[in-house]
């Protein structure tokens, strides 16, 4: 892909230990549950309009199913609930102790295959505290233009399916791997990606043009004319490689 970068700058969610009086503790629990609906609300929507863009790829779908399943996992409840009651604390903080605990077992596993899959937990957990805090999860910050090329430090797979709506060019990212299920989702919709670069978002300014080589694992920031025709043909290659490929399926 060779387009211009757009940033996805967000800000992180702070979250802050308050302290709660035993009156407020079962309000607290109850704000955690109507997160949660608010959270899988969001999903369905995203899911729906998935499918009214006839983007029904199993893989990608499957994984909004997966996440949605994990907001009401009963180690993920439990635990966050039993933080608000015997600690007297707020649900924000109870869940960030929570993610951290389980991802904290992920990470303490050997396969690299599985111990990625705390992102998983990481992601489901961003989107509840989102809902917690009344942001809508999945909103890009500024408008983003057909064939951009997103720069970020970390995608979520609900994030990616929704950039994925507005047929952006590429993904470019600090964090990630090719077995993340973001780059799952990225290949399931053909969109060139590179992930796992540490610091790309230090680099890369918005309106930079930029060329992705999802096949190579590179990038070519600010590329001469040379470069710029020198991939063009590759992507014209690449394309008429697929459509071949497709005819003899």
């Amino acid at each position: 892909a060779l387009g211009v970068a757009t940033r996805l700058d967000r800000a992180e969610v702070v979250v802050e230990r308050v302290h709660l009086p035993d009156s407020l503790l079962e309000s607290e629990v109850s704000r955690l549950y109507e997160a949660i609906t608010r959270a899988e609300s969001e999903v369905d929507e995203l899911h729906a309009s998935l499918v009214r863009d006839g983007k029904e790829e199993v893989e990608s779908l499957g994984l909004l199913v997966a996440h949605k399943h994990m907001l009401r996992d009963q180690m993920l409840l439990s635990e966050t609930e039993q933080h608000i009651r015997e600690e007297g604390v707020n649900a924000e903080w109870a869940l960030t102790m929570t993610v951290k605990h389980i991802t904290d077992i992920f990470e303490r596993m050997e396969d690299p295959f599985f111990r990625e899959r705390g992102e998983d937990v990481v992601h489901v957990g961003q989107l509840l505290l989102r809902a917690l805090s009344d942001e809508l999860p999945g909103e890009e910050p500024r408008p983003v233009a057909a064939g951009a090329i997103i720069i970020a430090d970390v995608l979520s797979p609900a994030e990616a399916l929704s950039l994925s709506r507005r047929e952006v060019g590429a993904f470019v990212l600090d964090g990630g791997t090719p077995t993340s299920h973001t780059a799952i989702i990225a290949r399931s919709l053909g969109i060139p990606a590179v992930m796992g670069l540490g610091r790309i978002t230090e680099l890369v300014g918005a309106g930079d043009r930029i060329i992705v080589d999802g096949t190579e694992g590179e990038i070519i920031l600010r590329p001469t004319q040379e470069e710029e025709v020198v991939y063009s043909r590759r992507a014209r290659r690449a394309r008429a490689f697929e459509r071949a490929l497709r005819q003899n399926r």
